[in-house]
């Protein structure tokens, strides 16, 4: 099937006799074929994904006698990356061999993880979790901690930093008004501004350029950005008549594009494109570059003049290693769940006093209230990297914090890779350009999304990220789909949400409209955040048992509902737990 744009739809049917994926295809214009080649999955079926047809990229997995994932092997362009995983007797990894054979190690305790050992050596220990399963806090190999705390709304209000801590202020709205750094005796902050439709208006604050910036943004209906202006100097944008492609922006970009909705120039860098409308090439000045795809959209080989890049994601999309034209290992990542963790390398910021660079080693990550990595940290927890940026991401990183060799990290916001020979953000299944607050290319969903399908997460990117370029996430959009797709509510009911879900778990709907002082709405939304933000890899199917553990767990803490009196019991909790089961299905079309 062939739409406008063209984007295509699937269908993979899977045999429940012989547990194996049906083959599927995909035909763009006539040009490009998917297909998916598989066995009967037996002790060790293989499937392989072919994503051209001459094959230059294929997945091959082994199983073991449980008919649980054994090995994982990609081959792009000829080399073989393959991934191993161990596991204990009921079922879960306990170890990930990655391709360069370091060996991560994983720890449980309470059905969750509870330590990440690299080698053997410490990486991440004591992992404590909030009560609806978000990680908390841990404690880095250096010794050091970085802790997250909430409010009574379930919003992350704080966390630490190498240096101290920041702390987050919001409006009656939500709506992220101030950030707080706080060093010892000294509080710089980052000041926020909004109009009545939620869209960020006004910046003012510190970045890793420059202690104080000023930024501010006018929209039009749409929240196509009409004018920009940084620090003195204002910029206009004007736009494709009737469209929200951007035409040009005053003194630095005039863009063309395709029927399509594909950026093909802007004045500094040119594009083209592959069949299914994937960043195929991008030049600016004498530097070109390649890209190729995978059949998941996911890119998986950079090359041009200067190097050869070969990426590997895991099964939940996340980056997990950079390869070299021989398979040689630059980079591997460490994630707890969402949370990009750790960064495995040779780096000379890497190096102990008086060692010879570059030297193994790890960076450790200190992220944001979006999982956004904000600095890294060595061995000897000296700051090796720091990116403060200005609200949409386009600001540099200082890759030299205090003097050491410079350390380059590329990711950005959830989802993104910082691609330098272009100052583009990949972002999953599309570009974005951080510089404009737009993607190059239209969302391939076209406006399932929302009216733009060009700007970034609505111009809401202190509240909301798109880890997939494809849909702006936040947790009151959850509890939305929830009312709209579950429980049939709009949004004019949505205050009777937690009673009704309360109610509906056999728990009755004589609720006090305050918990804590919060609305039903509000505190619904803290149990709908604390469950979405808690990592993929380890929400799984819950179970009603799990669900009641972890509800009777939040009401000891204070942070359900205390009214519930007599009926806050074993009981209750499992009840409850049943309609977060049904729940978990409502969400997945927002975590996939």
């Amino acid at each position: 099937m062939i739409d406008a744009r063209p984007s295509i739809a699937l269908r993979t049917e899977i045999s429940p006799f012989t547990a194996s994926c049906a083959r599927r295809s995909r035909v763009l214009n006539g040009q490009f074929a998917l297909n998916h080649t598989s066995l009967p999955r037996r002790h060790h079926a293989a499937i392989c994904l072919t994503s051209s047809p001459r094959s230059w990229n294929r997945t091959k997995y082994t199983y073991d006698a449980q008919g649980r994932t054994a090995t994982r092997t990609v081959t792009i362009d000829g080399v073989a990356l393959a991934t191993l995983f161990g596991r204990d007797s009921l079922g879960r990894v306990t170890s990930v061999t990655y391709p360069s054979g370091k060996v991560l190690s994983i720890a449980y305790a309470d059905g969750r993880v509870s330590a990440l050992h690299l080698d053997g050596a410490p990486l991440a220990t004591s992992i404590a979790y909030f009560p609806f399963g978000g990680p908390e806090s841990w404690v880095f190999g250096n010794g050091t901690q970085y802790l997250r705390a909430i409010d009574a709304n379930g919003r992350i209000a704080a966390f630490t930093t190498p240096r101290g801590d920041k702390s987050l202020a919001f409006d009656a709205a939500g709506r992220i008004t101030r950030i707080d750094r706080h060093v010892g005796e000294t509080t710089d902050s980052q000041a926020f501004g909004y109009d009545t439709t939620g869209r960020l208006t006004s910046f003012a604050g510190y970045t890793s350029q420059a202690p104080l910036e000023t930024q501010s943004f006018t929209y039009d209906a749409n929240g196509n950005r009409l004018t920009a202006t940084l620090n003195a100097t204002t910029r206009a944008y004007s736009y494709v008549a009737g469209s929200n492609r951007l035409a040009s922006v005053s003194g630095l970009y005039a863009n063309t594009w395709d029927a399509a909705g594909n950026l093909l120039a802007d004045g500094q860098r040119s594009f083209t494109y592959d069949a299914r409308g994937r960043l195929a090439s991008a030049t600016m000045g004498a530097l070109t570059t390649t890209y190729r795809h995978n059949a998941r959209g996911q890119r998986v080989m950079k090359t041009n003049a200067q190097e050869t890049v070969r990426y590997l994601h895991d099964e939940a999309g996340h980056l997990l290693g950079e390869y070299g034209p021989s398979g040689t290992p630059l980079r591997e990542y460490v994630w707890l769940g969402d949370t990009p963790l750790a960064v495995l390398g040779r780096e000379p910021a890497f190096c102990a006093e008086g060692a010879s660079p570059p030297c193994e080693g790890v960076a450790y990550l200190w992220t944001d209230h979006l999982n956004s990595p904000r600095e890294a940290t060595n061995a000897a927890n000296r700051r090796i990297w720091a990116w403060e940026s200005l609200p949409f991401g386009e600001s540099a990183p200082n890759e030299s914090p205090e003097g050491l060799a410079p350390f380059t990290l590329n990711l950005r916001f959830p989802g993104q890779y910082f691609d330098r020979e272009t100052g583009l953000h990949q972002n999953s299944q599309r570009e974005y350009a951080p510089f404009v607050g737009q993607y190059t290319q239209t969302d391939p969903i076209g406006i399932a999304a929302g009216p733009n399908p060009l700007s970034y997460v609505n111009n809401t990117p202190l509240s909301r990220t798109d880890s997939l370029g494809l849909w702006a996430c936040s947790s009151e959009q959850y509890a939305d789909l929830y009312f709209d797709t579950f429980l049939g509510f709009n949004e004019t009911l949505a205050d009777e949400g937690l009673r009704s879900v309360l109610s509906i778990a056999g728990l009755g709907s004589a609720l006090a409209a305050e918990v804590n002082g919060m609305t039903s709405m509000q505190a619904l939304n803290y149990i709908v955040r604390q469950y979405v933000f808690s990592p993929r890899a380890f929400r799984g199917e819950m179970t009603i048992s799990a669900a009641g553990r972890v509800f009777n767990a939040a009401l000891a803490r204070g942070m359900i509902i205390s009214s519930l009196g007599p009926l806050a019991t074993v009981e209750a909790g499992l009840a409850f737990g049943a309609s977060i089961q049904a729940y978990q299905r409502c969400i997945q079309a927002c975590f996939p």
